[in-house]
């Protein structure tokens, strides 16, 4: 008998052994095949046809003031000049518009993308008989408008009030209006695909949102939200405690232990004394 035949009818229960479990991992791969994690559409950071994350990226190149938002509208940071994109949100209770209409009024802009317009926001839409395709978009460009082409998906069109500002229009009414809000604004538009991966380079779409997103020179900061995709920046529990109270407490710990440090007689190694090791040891 040679070595390996005699190797092999030596460990004949290990090979059998390791045999039995490779066939059933095998088994299980291919009867229960992991799936990839499902991002959510219109996600900044997502890179499926459905994400945003050329745009995003786009901006990044353009050394645009980029920042994610993974908070409650309720804690937008106070301050003026700032801007907040929320593309096609997953349904924020009104509350959450409450809040964020506030934020608005206070001097920032809010660049709103949803093709369901009309939940919290306050803008009115009606529905038309435009089919899905390729259609003319007019857009107002100062006291000039242009022309240009873009794919139209959704029947809705916005339905303009008093102080309002047309931005795009097709043959079937207004895509995109610019709201006066207090101090700031609202730029509302229903086409949120335009962002997409898919289709942001298409026909003329990018062109007709770019100048919202880029923004003046006044603006410090454009937010992008998440939160209302499901992706929310967890806190540490002192985030539930004032600024000031976390400070003093820590100043407390700070002067509790420089005055044990003070009142202790000794700090270092405790040793047996000679005596009782003679005695008892």
């Amino acid at each position: 008998m040679t070595p390996i035949k005699q190797w092999l009818h030596g460990n004949k229960h290990v090979i059998g052994l390791a045999v039995s479990v490779m066939l059933f991992i095998g088994l299980g791969l291919i009867i229960v095949k992991p799936q990839p994690g499902q991002i959510a559409p219109y996600v900044s950071f997502s890179a499926d046809v459905n994400g945003t994350k050329g745009v995003i990226v786009l901006l990044e190149e353009k050394q645009a003031p980029l920042k994610t938002w993974k908070r409650s509208w309720g804690e937008l940071p106070a301050g003026k000049g700032q801007a907040l994109l929320v593309v096609e949100p997953d349904a924020p209770p009104d509350n959450e518009w409450a809040k964020l209409l506030e934020w608005v009024e206070r001097g920032n802009e809010l660049l709103l993308f949803s093709r369901n317009l009309g939940a919290g926001e306050g803008f009115q839409t009606e529905r038309s008989d435009a089919l899905s395709g390729t259609a003319t978009v007019t857009r107002q460009e100062g006291k000039e408008t242009a022309e240009r082409m873009a794919e139209v998906r959704i029947k809705q069109r916005i339905i303009p009030e008093d102080g309002d500002t047309e931005l795009l229009r097709d043959s079937s009414g207004v895509l995109a209006v610019r709201r006066p809000y207090g101090e700031g604004a609202i730029i509302a538009a229903v086409t949120p695909e335009w962002l997409t991966n898919e289709n942001v380079l298409q026909h003329d779409h990018f062109e007709l949102v770019w100048p919202w997103l880029v923004g003046d020179r006044s603006r410090t900061v454009l937010w992008v939200d998440e939160y209302h995709h499901g992706y929310i920046d967890t806190r540490g529990f002192l985030a539930v405690y004032p600024a000031w109270l976390v400070a003093a407490c820590a100043g407390l710990a700070v002067s509790l232990l420089l005055w044990l440090w003070q009142r202790g007689k000794r700090f270092g190694p405790v040793y047996t004394p000679r005596a009782w090791t003679v005695r008892r040891g």
